[in-house]
């Protein structure tokens, strides 16, 4: 590297530098660089990693210079888990995969989905009883868990691979960002009951999946999901079809993105409802003035629920993902510095929405912040939920559909109070999810 000294963030072990500090406060890591200035080094094993704090500087790798980065050595580590799909491939195999599954998550085929999403979150609502205690996040990952499976398979064919799913997919979801984040690679070689578990559950997904594939192709046609799409996904200049195995990565990356991110949203959103009374009872009010007599929400109704969608975007700015890895191809000059290829940079969108350079109070729960008068002002550049650029998250639309149905439809029906004396724990999983949020269900 050359051009003038970047700040290195105290606190490093010889030999593993800050690689236990990110796998046992990544948050608080992150928060700490940015204090140091738009590029920090730290030390994740023996080789230097840098943190990028620069709106500026984050547009320049994410946007701008792109084509020469991929996504590092964590996402290498993740596609263990997931497999060389559309989230963990880069170059021009990601470029080709992410047109293949485009067509997948077109403004056509969204309504499709949320007529799934509408069904199941009304299915919830009628079964919760009023007074209950809930853990919230873990019934929010049971919903989404069975709406991206119900989304991607919608053929009875899939039964079968529904139920296994709703199993296996919790020890995926469990796992992927604590392999990633690893000093010690061969602890997951290691016979552990958790490494047996995963070893099960990934057997059981890959035979559950692959026979719905089958049975797919066998059947034929359009029923109306995500898989047909992914098997209809013909390649522009050969005309040839997805692998079996390709179909199988890129619907088990589908499955946890899809319910990781949403899940984690919603659960945060009941979380801060239930701590603003008064942010709730607005919600709830243009909640009902829109749904009217209806039970459930519908895709129609979300231009028409404005307040939600400004809870929702708060929500998604105090949690949204957590870290955007990124390796040079190439050698690279990034800020007025030049660096060798294989040099990594971390970028987190957690750390860029709680800066108090960009929002005022970013700590703070404030919905009002994306009013029509206020959100003009916020710079887009320091708003990256879903990522941004040519690896920007492909089911964002899909995302949107999913919490806005379910947190609509369930507001419409109950009020949510907070456990009294419970702390919440953030932890690392892709997004900044809730660990264990009991909350109880109160009728309204």
């Amino acid at each position: 590297m050359s051009g003038t000294a970047i700040p290195r963030l105290p606190g490093g072990v010889p030999g593993l530098g800050h690689a236990l500090a990110l796998r046992r406060d990544p948050f608080g890591l992150l928060l700490r660089a940015r204090a140091w200035g738009d590029v920090v080094e730290i030390g994740v094993g023996p080789r230097p990693v840098y943190v990028i704090n620069s709106p500026r500087v984050i547009r320049q790798i994410l946007v701008s210079d792109a084509a020469h980065y991929d996504k590092g050595s964590l996402f290498e580590k993740a596609s263990a888990v997931l497999g060389n799909g559309v989230v963990t491939s880069s170059g021009e195999f990601h470029r080709q995969q992410r047109r293949l599954i485009h067509p997948a998550f077109q403004s056509t085929r969204i309504p499709l989905y949320a007529e799934v999403m509408t069904a199941l979150a009304e299915e919830l609502s009628q079964a919760w009883q009023p007074g209950r205690h809930l853990r919230m996040d873990a019934e929010m990952h049971r919903l989404t868990i069975t709406t991206a499976a119900r989304t991607l398979f919608s053929s009875r064919l899939a039964d079968h691979a529904v139920t296994e799913i709703q199993h296996s997919l919790p020890v995926f979801l469990s796992t992927i960002t604590a392999r990633a984040l690893s000093p010690v690679p061969l602890l997951e070689k290691l016979p552990t009951p958790g490494n047996r578990r995963f070893a099960r559950a990934r057997q059981r997904m890959l035979r559950a999946v692959l026979s719905v594939i089958d049975d797919y192709r066998a059947v034929g046609g359009d029923q109306g999901d995500l898989l047909s799409m992914l098997l209809a996904a013909r390649d522009a200049d050969s005309g040839r079809a997805m692998p079996r195995e390709q179909v199988y990565d890129e619907a088990v990356t589908f499955m946890v993105a899809a319910s990781e991110s949403t899940a984690t949203a919603l659960s945060w959103a009941f979380h801060y409802l239930g701590n603003h009374r008064a942010v709730e009872e607005r919600v709830r009010r243009e909640v009902r003035d829109c749904l009217g007599e209806r039970a459930a929400a519908r895709h129609g109704d979300l231009p028409r629920l404005a307040r939600l969608r400004q809870v929702l975007h708060e929500v998604l700015r105090l949690h949204p993902l957590a870290l955007l890895p990124r390796r040079a191809l190439q050698d690279v000059e990034v800020d007025g510095r030049h660096y060798p290829r294989g040099t990594q940079f971390f970028i987190s969108p957690h750390a860029l929405h709680r800066d108090r350079r960009h929002y005022a109070a970013p700590a703070d729960f404030d919905p009002d912040r994306w009013a029509p008068d206020r959100a003009p002002h916020i710079d887009p550049e320091t708003y990256l939920p879903f990522g941004v650029g040519r690896h920007g998250c492909l089911g964002e639309s899909f995302a949107w559909s999913s919490m806005t149905i379910t947190l609509a439809t369930l507001l419409n029906r109950f009020s949510f109070t907070p456990v009294p004396g419970h702390r919440i724990r953030e932890v690392m999983a892709g997004t900044s999810r809730p660990c264990h949020l009991p909350m109880i269900v109160h009728p309204c």
